[in-house]
């Protein structure tokens, strides 16, 4: 019997069998979807990988490439020109060998790419311009993007995507790094120690051939610009002749040196007086020439005594023919020859006052008298016969005594306007502190001249010693800038360089002056030398033509003497703090002979000062350095406060007679780096170590960073 259910059970049955093939098609297609996703996640997600990957490789190739800049410029060799060029292909193989590491391949001719990052001061915004040199930015890409995926640049082959017709995937990524500017305050040591290694103060370290080759570079420095007459640099003794009034033409010259003089006439001599000060001596002096000593005295006049010269003459008394000549021997000795044909009874002398003399002579036709001193014009000769006559022959020399009869007294004295006339000097060219008689009073009692061998001598090398020693600043002597005084010249030279090579490196840098000797001050202003240059708006610049103008044209002690280095530090930390650029590394660079001799007033040395904390150089828990002198500790103070503020300091030392240790010692407080540049040495060779110097410095900069992705 057919239930009333059944056909319904029928329809049931029947669509769940059709319903059954519905889920078996759904569940195809729902799988192919699955599938899909799941290829679709596993290729997305190893092309993350690899692209994350690939990131990492060049952002780690970008800083290092980067680094690689300053690093290349460190420690490049003497023999490399280019040095830019040599940084960026430095920068370039440092690139790709990096990435290879990191198992990413790029190319380094193509891959790679320098710009110039520069901060916008108005905006405080960065931006680089890719392809300006010098550069301090690095791209690097890596692209996957070949389609030969067997290369080391091919797509990356997916895995299930293929299925679908996408069987490999391209991949770009860049990572860009840059060098941090820096804003840089070099402090200058413009005190008078700066100067001491090109005068006889450096006779003791120096050697004494490359400081005569110095000195003489100074004195013809100067004299290029300044008349010096007839003085030669090679200091000689003063020399002066003194002459006997016309007619007369004797003379006597003397050389000065010092105790000694050589004396030389062309009369015969019959005394010296030397004298020194208002002291006198008076040696046996004979002939026409001889030196003659004061012993331990310094002789400045001296009074030469000489007979006449004026030369005998012949004249002829004659009686019938009888004839007597008479030669008149014209000095002071008075001698009076005659010789006769016939014998002689008697010989007046009449002199130049009309007085007469007689002598008697026992019938001789050849004799000779000597008169009283005066001067013979006439001699009358009796002649030996009845009557006794006579005959008188006159002094052809004249009637009236000749100047050049009698002895004379010749001074001879060394005076500053007889020294200035002998050099020919004219106007002595410099300030009103200074003057040619206080050079030649220099010359004759400064110590070391004298050590130098050269006292009571004078010339180019006790003038420049005289400059040097007593008139260093420019008030006193403002050509002083000109010349190549050290150790400040060397300081000066890399001051310079130092500018160059911020200016080529291109890293975005500035840089500003300050200069200290017992005082500090920045240096922003030159105006003179046909300069009109003031950057006092902007001490802190890329403006480094000026700065180099103006640091060219300053001399040692160009203000004052002594040296606070601490004051110099402080300064130049203010100058920074008032003009330095957001984002930007603050430095200070001493440039120094390193020995500081004055502070400031009103400091208070910290009481919490930790020598062992501060500079242990080698970690074995002493300091390395300490000090208990003032002026050194108001020094390293400045630093620490510097430091404490984010500054990197830099120490370079110059010259023989400074303190390496003391600048070593604020340079490790600092975190930078301290050179010492040895002074005893030739201009060639300073200015080469100074320029090895400045490569290590200029490429001090600190790490690379990336650029934040946009």
């Amino acid at each position: 019997m057919q239930s009333a259910f059944e056909p319904q059970e029928t329809w049931i049955s029947e669509f769940r069998q059709k319903r059954r093939g519905v889920f078996i098609v759904v569940m195809a297609v729902s799988m192919a979807a699955c599938l899909a996703f799941v290829a679709f996640s596993v290729d997305t997600g190893m092309v993350i990988l690899n692209q994350t990957r690939m990131q990492n490789s060049v952002d780690a190739a970008a800083l290092a490439a980067a680094n690689e800049i300053s690093h290349a410029v460190e420690t490049a060799t003497a023999n490399v020109g280019a040095i830019t060029t040599y940084a960026l292909a430095q920068s370039r193989l440092k690139a790709q060998s990096v990435a290879a590491l990191n198992g990413v391949y790029i190319d380094p001719n193509t891959d790679v790419q320098f710009g110039r990052w520069q901060l916008n001061q108005a905006t405080q915004t960065s931006s680089i311009t890719w392809g300006a040199t010098p550069s301090n930015a690095v791209k690097v890409t890596a692209r996957r993007t070949n389609a030969d995926t067997t290369q080391p640049d091919g797509q990356v082959k997916t895995l299930f995507a293929g299925v679908f017709g996408k069987k490999a995937v391209s991949i770009t990524t860049t990572g860009t790094a840059y060098i941090e500017s820096r804003d840089i305050g070099m402090v200058l040591d413009y005190s008078a120690s700066m100067n001491d290694d090109s005068c006889y103060d450096a006779l003791s370290t120096r050697n004494r051939a490359a400081l005569d080759t110095n000195m003489e570079q100074i004195y013809n420095q100067l004299d290029a610009v300044r008349d010096f007459g007839s003085m030669t640099f090679t200091p000689r003794w003063f020399q002066w002749t003194t002459n006997a009034t016309s007619p007369d033409d004797r003379y006597a010259t003397v050389v000065f040196k010092n105790s000694s003089v050589d004396v030389t006439t062309n009369s015969t001599m019959t005394g010296v007086t030397l004298y020194s000060g208002s002291n006198s001596t008076s040696p046996t002096a004979s002939g026409t020439s001889g030196t003659y000593t004061y012993s331990s005295k310094s002789i400045d006049k001296v009074a030469v005594t000489m007979k006449g010269n004026l030369a005998p003459t012949t004249g002829a008394a004659t009686y019938n023919t009888w004839t007597a000549n008479v030669t008149f021997n014209n000095s002071t000795s008075n001698v009076v020859s005659v010789t006769a044909n016939k014998s002689m009874l008697a010989i007046r002398l009449t002199y130049a006052d009309n007085t007469t003399q007689d002598f008697t002579v026992a019938s001789l036709a050849s004799t000779s008298v000597t008169g009283n001193g005066k001067y013979v014009k006439s001699a009358r000769v009796t002649f030996a016969s009845s009557g006794s006559p006579t005959a008188t022959a006159n002094n052809p020399a004249g009637t009236t005594q000749p100047s050049n009869f009698s002895s004379t007294t010749l001074t001879v004295q060394m005076t500053d306007a007889n020294i200035q006339s002998w050099l020919a000097l004219p106007t002595y060219p410099w300030g009103s502190t200074g003057s040619w008689s206080e050079f030649f009073t220099h010359c004759k009692t400064d110590s070391t001249i004298n050590s130098a061998g050269h006292r009571y001598k004078f010339g180019g090398a006790c003038l420049v010693n005289y400059l040097l020693r007593n008139e260093y600043q420019y008030n006193q002597c403002n050509d002083l800038w000109r010349t190549s005084h050290y150790p400040f010249h060397s300081c000066k030279q890399g001051a310079l360089l130092f500018c160059d090579f911020l200016e080529d490196l291109g890293f975005g840098d500035e840089v500003g002056a300050v200069s200290f000797d017992v005082n500090s001050r920045r240096e922003e202003i030159l105006d003179y030398d046909g300069y009109s240059i003031n950057i006092s708006a902007n001490p802190v610049c890329n403006d480094f033509e000026s700065i180099r103008q103006i640091v060219r044209h300053r001399q040692a002690a160009h203000y004052s003497g002594n040296t606070n280095i601490g004051a110099g530090i402080y300064q130049g930390r203010m100058m920074l703090d008032a003009s330095k650029r957001p984002g930007t590394r603050p430095t200070l660079l001493i440039l120094t002979d390193g020995a500081p001799t004055a502070q400031d007033s009103g400091w208070t040395f910290p009481s919490d000062w930790n020598w062992n904390a501060l500079f242990d150089y080698d970690g074995d828990g002493t300091a390395n350095y300490t000090s208990t002198d003032s002026n050194a500790k108001y020094g390293l103070m400045r630093a620490k406060e510097a430091v404490d503020a984010g500054y990197t300091i830099h120490t370079m030392t110059v010259g023989l007679g400074g303190d390496p240790a003391y600048m070593e010692a604020i340079a490790h407080l600092g975190g930078g780096i301290t050179i010492t540049v040895p002074g005893d040495q030739t201009v060639e060779q300073m200015e080469a170590d100074i320029l090895v110097a400045f490569n290590k410095i200029a490429a001090f900069v600190p790490p690379a960073r990336l650029v934040k992705p946009q």
